[in-house]
């Protein structure tokens, strides 16, 4: 215990560059669909198809902010990114691609809420398998949309969570993708284009890749002294690449 905590000591502060850019794309993305609502009322129009192209198009961007999460998180592990920056720079594109991604699924939720396409209601948008359109795989959707949030949390919680705790709520980040892999095929729209099937195609091979170099490399970092396996960042204190 005295030497995770020396470990974390050793961790000097993350470079944000982008500052609280996150936190004002959540509350913006959040003003879109009621700016829509708002101005459907006021000049007597249907809030529907531009509710509809904001869900579309927050649900894409939510999903591929995931998955470069992912990415990011294991190229942490795997080391993969090191001749590109230091792991305390991707360490930061990893926290900032990762509060992006909450504002873009506060738009998702909420422009669905108001447009009456598929009328979805609170009850369809929280209880997973309980929406008259699109199941299981809207399902899948607010169960990844879920596990979102219980990653959110043990981030948040870091310091007050011993790592293994936290180490093991973050392993959750694969089958949140996976859902949403899920979701975004079976009950997105735009699956049937060419260029949304090839970006789901690609995506998801190179999360795999990455996968299947963290398997193979598992074997090696067992043999690592312990400070450098505590950290999810081994080199953010000395900034080597």
């Amino acid at each position: 215990m005295r030497i995770l905590r020396q470990s974390a000591q050793l961790a000097v502060r993350p470079p944000e560059p982008a500052g609280t850019y996150p936190l004002a794309l959540l509350i913006a993305s959040s003003a879109v669909p009621a700016a829509l609502a708002f101005a459907a009322i006021y000049l007597g129009t249907a809030v529907s198809p531009a509710s509809w192209y904001v869900a579309r198009a927050s649900g894409l961007t939510l999903y591929f902010l995931l998955w470069a999460s992912a990415v990011l998180g294991l190229g942490m592990t795997t080391g993969i990114f090191d001749r590109i920056g230091s792991r305390a720079v991707v360490y930061s594109l990893h926290r900032f691609v990762t509060g992006l991604s909450y504002g873009f699924l506060s738009a998702h939720l909420l422009s669905l809420l108001i447009d009456p396409t598929v009328s979805f209601g609170l009850p369809q948008l929280l209880v997973p398998f309980n929406a008259n359109w699109g199941e299981p795989w809207t399902g899948f959707g607010v169960v990844s949309m879920y596990l979102l949030a219980a990653i959110a949390v043990s981030s948040a919680l870091i310091r007050r969570i011993n790592y293994r705790s936290w180490k093991l709520l973050h392993r959750l980040a694969f089958p949140m993708y996976m859902l949403a892999l899920a979701h975004g095929i079976g009950a997105g729209t735009d699956t049937h284009l060419g260029i949304v099937s090839l970006m789901y195609w690609a995506t998801a091979g190179s999360l795999v890749f990455l996968v299947l170099v963290r398997v193979l490399r598992a074997g090696n970092r067992t043999s690592r002294p312990i400070v450098q396996r505590t950290l999810p960042f081994d080199r953010m204190s000395t900034g080597s690449r």
